[in-house]
């Protein structure tokens, strides 16, 4: 594992001062010794490596926060390599994949780093571990990032999509904003979509914790998919990660009628053509949200139970008076019938 540094820090060798300090790269020993014009391209790429993530990660700390939280459920799970190519840089995955899993280990929390690098101006980190956050923040940035929906404007969101608002509140909305890099399978959508004004709706889908790095970054998308109309079912069939991740996901799609249908309940939509659909946003929701399901399955529950109660005792009672009154009328004398 390479032992070059960044280091943060006004007094940090005094190399470069920037806005926040000053940055100073310390390198292992090098037996081949390299021109000057190579070393100082080296040195100035390093500074814009950080100073373009530095920047990234004051835009939208929470955002980028969520999207690393989303590479690393892909990037830890066996089977890595079909969540993470060909999309993501294969220089990451060879020839030693278990660098990468020690990489992401090491990565600190984002909001720490940030947040003490403001402060004191100071923050030393090993030089992988920003190459790997350069990459997933700003390099696949350019493709998809997400950006955060303010709280007070989520029920604004859900009312411009025409969706209808979860009994379940989410934590945290994410819009999928897209780079500057546009993919070819967003291409052909936005194709789709111009042609087809009137075909377009908004669904749920239930998304895999290591699943959804791939889903706003690959160009293939696997089919068929099924979307749920209500977002709190999609909420029910999602689940964390195996390996500890605090997040379920719920994915609005927007998607085109062609080629798609409705289960005959309603309640899914079939996706046979993932051309024809694009993720817009992501919902995490957190381990509090789950207190909340309970609470709402219990209510049901409760509703449930009395409306059986309430049922059996109107039937009993009407019963009774059924009796009662075709005994009065017999008393006079009285056909009932």
């Amino acid at each position: 594992m390479s032992h070059k540094i960044f280091e943060l820090g006004r007094k940090s060798r005094g190399h470069y001062q920037g806005g926040s300090g000053s940055l100073a790269l310390l390198f292992e020993p090098n037996p081949r010794p390299r021109s000057t014009s190579c070393q100082r391209m080296e040195w100035e790429y390093n500074i814009c490596t950080w100073a373009m993530l530095q920047l990234r990660l004051k835009a939208d700390l929470q955002g980028c926060a969520a999207l690393w939280d989303i590479f690393a459920a892909a990037a830890l799970n066996y089977r890595r390599d079909s969540r993470l190519l060909p999309s993501f840089p294969k220089r990451f995955l060879e020839p030693n994949v278990d660098l990468l899993c020690h990489t992401v280990a090491d990565v600190p929390p984002l909001e720490g780093l940030l947040q003490e690098v403001n402060e004191s101006g100071c923050y030393q980190v090993e030089y992988h571990v920003v190459q790997l956050l350069y990459t997933v923040l700003v390099e696949q940035g350019d493709i998809a990032t997400l950006r955060t929906i303010d709280k007070e404007k989520i029920e604004l969101l859900y009312d411009h999509l025409a969706v209808p608002t979860p009994k379940t509140s989410p934590t945290h909305v994410f819009e999928v904003a897209r780079g500057r890099k546009m993919s070819r399978r967003r291409q052909v959508y936005e194709t789709l979509k111009a042609n087809h004004r009137g075909a377009v709706c908004c669904g749920f889908l239930a998304c895999k914790p290591e699943m959804v790095y791939a889903l706003i970054h690959r160009e293939a998308l696997p089919s068929p998919m099924v979307l749920a109309i209500d977002a709190d079912e999609a909420l029910a069939l999602s689940e964390y990660c195996s390996g500890g991740s605090p997040f379920r996901y719920v994915a609005i799609v927007e998607f085109l009628l062609l080629d798609n249908e409705m289960t005959h309940d309603m309640r899914y939509l079939i996706i046979s053509n993932p051309k024809t659909m694009e993720i817009g946003y992501l919902m995490f929701y957190d381990r509090s949200c789950d207190g909340k399901l309970q609470e709402e399955a219990t209510e049901i529950s409760r509703f449930q139970s009395f409306g059986l109660e309430a049922a059996s005792s109107t039937i009993y009672y009407g019963r009774k008076m059924y009796t009662f009154l075709r005994a009065g009328l017999e008393a006079m004398g009285l056909r009932f019938s």
